[in-house]
């Protein structure tokens, strides 16, 4: 028979795990905001694509990959960020196929038609993972491969090239409004609700700290690092693009555009043609030289909003 005092401590234990469930729910809910249904496909826009299922650990994954106008100058992969699925997010790169890029598309575990519940660990993974199938497709060059990550898949995407196995398969790393450190951008976002202001900095400690994209970035290197933030981003304060930057190892470039706010600088044509320079330039030359100004960077369909 338990005396008293063991019952009220095996209470307080339950409470106290409650309320850490509660607290890493609530945490959860600050960077993973899937949403499974696609309202529309590629093809709904005017695109070319095909459906890949792929695993990643237990779970089925689901991307698109849409090919290349013509010849292809390289391939893109995607990693999106926290809200909604790719469908969702793919108005950023959309234009990229008319101008001779191939892009691949992706969603995280517990995303869209992916299998699972969305993780840190398994997100990286993921990011991983989808790599390794990209460098695998038929009419894919292995060695012509931008990883491109945007908010919440630009942090996963530091971590995942960071402690890639093989790195060579990657030429660069480029992110958009992607966050310094994740308990920051915790007590940041927490910090503008009146609700979560007072327990922003214990609800903070909730969220894991090992996967740090500051931490992380300066083995990306030897990999070059393009890192793109606006100025106006109320998400994702320009700071982080500064302390990424200040952290990362050359070869690095730093873009703080004028334009749009947050993730929204492909918006405008001109980031999109500096963006299409910064790729020939890192890529070399190709087999699609003789297709170059063909097409223009507008791309071939609406952006989706």
């Amino acid at each position: 028979m338990r005396s008293p005092g063991q019952s009220s401590f095996s209470e307080w234990r339950l409470v106290a795990a409650a309320i850490a469930a509660a607290l890493l729910a609530a945490c959860s809910s600050v960077f993973f905001q899937p949403t499974r249904a696609y309202p529309f496909t590629p093809a709904s826009i005017g695109l070319r694509y095909r459906t890949l299922q792929f695993r990643s650990g237990p779970d089925l994954l689901t991307g698109w990959f849409l090919p290349a106008v013509g010849c292809a100058r390289g391939s893109i992969l995607f990693a999106h960020g926290n809200g909604q699925n790719m469908a969702m997010q793919i108005g950023s790169v959309y234009w990229l196929p008319a101008v001779h890029y191939n892009v691949f598309a992706f969603d995280y575990r517990g995303y869209g038609a992916s299998t699972g519940t969305p993780t840190f660990a398994g997100a990286i993974t993921d990011v991983q993972r989808a790599l390794t199938v990209l460098t695998h497709m038929p009419g894919v060059d292995p060695h012509r491969i931008v990883v491109f990550g945007q908010s919440l898949g630009g942090a996963f995407a530091i971590y995942a090239v960071a402690h890639l196995p093989h790195p060579r398969a990657v030429r660069a790393l480029v992110t958009e409004g992607a966050f310094a450190d994740y308990r920051e951008i915790a007590r940041q976002t927490l910090g503008r609700f009146w609700l979560t202001w007072l327990v922003k900095w214990p609800l903070s400690y909730v969220v894991p700290d090992r996967f740090s994209p500051v931490r992380a970035i300066a083995s990306v290197a030897p990999i070059p690092v393009l890192i793109i933030d606006s100025a106006h981003d109320h998400v994702v304060p320009v700071t982080n693009a500064y302390q990424l930057y200040q952290a990362a190892r050359p070869p690095k470039q730093l873009w703080i555009v004028h334009h749009g706010g947050h993730i929204q600088a492909f918006n405008y044509l001109n980031h999109r043609l500096r963006f299409i320079a910064y790729l020939r330039q890192l890529l070399g030359p190709s087999s699609c030289a003789r297709h170059a100004g063909a097409i223009s960077p507008r791309g071939n369909a609406p952006r989706p909003r």
